[in-house]
């Protein structure tokens, strides 16, 4: 008898619970803004195949969104959709077209992607649990013209050594061989560096590590290092090369109790996939204090960014020169360019966009073309129903390949 009644009052709880959280949902959904993009020049065509996702942002709480030229759709809305609001488009994308590979696979630096594969390689623990040696990659490979799909799992060396795994990119070379580039963080009893970017390469068809290559590692001493790599918008697509900047940091004592971070040295380097080679690039003196926005093969983007505007220039890595350079058409209003702006570039198209709005501000958006800097499409984003105590901040602009 006393499991009856243990059951009613657990269904009893359940059912207040989802009809307290649905008088809860649609509250806050009356007091969320609408959000969405009004054109003021060009073609809307150009933001079509854009998301932007964001947050709006109180003193208490946050709501997430995902914002189209159909509108804003946000989370809290949409309760049974939480997964897709956490993954890229990408990723959602890939889910729809092929469901049955994509089941249980996140992380879009983890997949490639070409006109024959679709190739996922992840590291994970294969037990779920904390000990270092249960530690594994998956591979997955998908040919796209067969629908045929293999998978294996193989160790990682001296995994002991190491207390996280993050995968930063996957890439097929010559050879069928599969490059999987991650950062390894040492255990904190390790008497090693704490940093490395190490480079496994893969036989897909022995299904065997061929070789593990560290690139970098943190100095030993008051240094420390600071990675950051770069992409381009869609992660996925096929790329010669790894670039990441490599920042060698130090806190320095200001003698009055506080201290600072203190740039050393800093390197930007080049990884050749196919050749195996690393390189540390020289960029040319007029790109010194350039922003590095992103790269697509051999080719680099970079921008300076000021009052006066955007100026963008298109870097050869093998031939070591300033292959186009041009001025983004953008409206000549004071705005500083290298503040609270949003850029992504895809689609051989530079977009740009304010990253906060509050209830007397608007947000512009704008698309140029990456070789002349022609204006594409200018758009604002309105700020109608937004509470005085509460902001808009956009975090990515993601556009689909």
């Amino acid at each position: 008898m006393k499991r009856y009644i243990y059951s009613s009052i657990v269904v009893a709880l359940v059912v207040i619970c989802i009809g307290t959280y649905y008088v809860y949902s649609n509250v806050s959904a009356d007091s969320l803004p609408t959000i969405n993009i009004q054109k003021i020049s060009g073609d809307e065509k150009e933001i079509k195949s854009m998301i932007i996702t964001g947050d709006y942002v109180g003193n208490t709480d946050s709501n997430q969104f995902k914002l189209t030229v159909n509108g804003a759709d946000f989370k809290k809305n949409n309760p049974f959709l939480e997964d897709n609001f956490q993954q890229s488009h990408k990723i959602n994308q890939l889910r729809k077209k092929y469901r049955n590979f994509m089941r249980g696979k996140l992380n879009e630096a983890s997949f490639y992607e070409d006109k024959n594969f679709l190739i996922y390689s992840n590291i994970f623990n294969e037990n779920y649990s904390n000990i270092e040696d249960d530690i594994k990659i998956k591979t997955s490979v998908l040919k796209k013209k067969d629908n045929k799909k293999t998978s294996f799992t193989i160790s990682i060396p001296n995994e002991k050594q190491y207390g996280s795994f993050y995968v930063q990119d996957v890439q097929l070379v010559k050879n069928n061989q599969l490059k999987l580039i991650a950062n390894n963080t040492q255990n904190v009893y390790s008497n090693t560096p704490n940093n490395e970017i190490h480079v496994y390469t893969i036989d897909l068809e022995k299904q065997k590590l061929l070789s593990d290559d560290v690139l970098t590692s943190d100095p030993v001493g008051d240094t420390y290092n600071q990675y950051n790599s770069y992409s381009y918008s869609d992660r996925t697509i096929p790329n010669k090369y790894f670039l990441f900047t490599n920042d060698q940091l130090k806190m320095v004592d200001n003698n009055d109790g506080s201290y600072e971070e203190k740039l050393v040295k800093s390197q930007f380097i080049a990884y050749n996939l196919e050749k195996n080679k690393k390189e540390v690039i020289d960029l040319p003196e007029k790109l010194k204090n350039a922003n590095i926005e992103a790269y697509k093969d051999k080719e680099i983007y970079l921008t300076i960014r000021d009052k006066k505007g955007v100026k963008l220039y298109t870097y050869n890595l093998e031939n070591k020169k300033i292959e186009n350079e041009c001025t983004l058409q953008l409206p000549s209003n004071g705005q500083d360019w290298n503040e609270g702006v949003t850029l992504t570039f895809a689609q051989n198209k530079v977009f740009l966009l304010d990253s906060y709005v509050n209830e007397k501000t608007e947000s512009q958006l704008f698309v140029n073309d990456i070789s002349t800097g022609k204006s594409l499409y200018q758009g604002k984003i309105n700020n109608n129903g937004i509470d005085k105590e509460y902001f808009i901040r956009f975090d990515e602009i993601q556009v689909k390949r």
